[in-house]
């Protein structure tokens, strides 16, 4: 019997890990569109997922909506609530998974190691990112949340010099990924992201 449980967990954890990004590009398309400001912002990155021969399906599909303002919104109605369902998932998958405690009893037991996918999504992020700036922004928010009319002086006085277009280049860039997000107007890292980026990002 307990062979059959642990049989049935690792396959369960594996349908887990395959629909989350980095493993599944759809998943990640959905964590664009929470940041994306218009359908061009979003086809920049997903352009197949956005033409016009598949779009109206994905719409259909995910319960994607683009509001009178061009930004785009996921439908919580019932029939049309996979996409927001599915982000949530999403969300609770990371959350779960980032438990390091959880998951090397996870894997004790199942006999296979089970990896983190959040930490796995960061990684694959910053391997992304081509925008040096966005480091440099990145670092900064590492240490504080600010406001974004700070930022560029705080940077400054750091000696990294940027402009008002690269700053928001650079914040829209994190944004769409979903390492950063702004609160009441001040920009932050979200403890869960911040304790993978520092692996990555303070040992350069």
């Amino acid at each position: 019997m307990t062979d059959e449980v642990k049989i049935a967990l690792r396959e369960f954890v594996q349908k887990l890990l395959n629909i989350v990004p980095p493993h599944d590009k759809t998943s990640a398309f959905l964590i664009e569109c929470q940041s994306a400001t218009s359908l061009k912002d979003l086809a920049k990155n997903y352009p197949e997922y956005v033409s016009l021969d598949v779009f109206s399906l994905i719409q259909k599909l995910l319960g994607l909506e683009i509001r009178s303002d061009g930004s785009l919104h996921f439908d919580y109605a019932e029939g049309r609530r996979l996409g927001h369902t599915l982000n949530e998932l999403i969300k609770a998958i990371f959350e779960t998974l980032d438990n390091d405690d959880l998951r090397k009893e996870l894997s004790q037991f199942i006999g296979q190691e089970v990896p983190n996918p959040l930490e796995e999504y960061v990684k694959a992020c910053i391997n992304e990112i081509e925008n040096k700036k966005a480091f440099d922004v990145l670092r900064l928010l590492l240490g504080n949340s600010y406001k974004e009319e700070e930022l560029r002086d705080v940077l400054i006085d750091k000696g990294i010099i940027i402009n008002e277009d690269e700053l928001k280049e650079a914040l829209a860039t994190l944004s769409r990924l979903g390492l950063i997000k702004r609160s009441y107007g001040y920009w932050s890292i979200d403890d869960r992201i911040k304790r993978h980026l520092e692996k990555y990002l303070l040992k350069e």
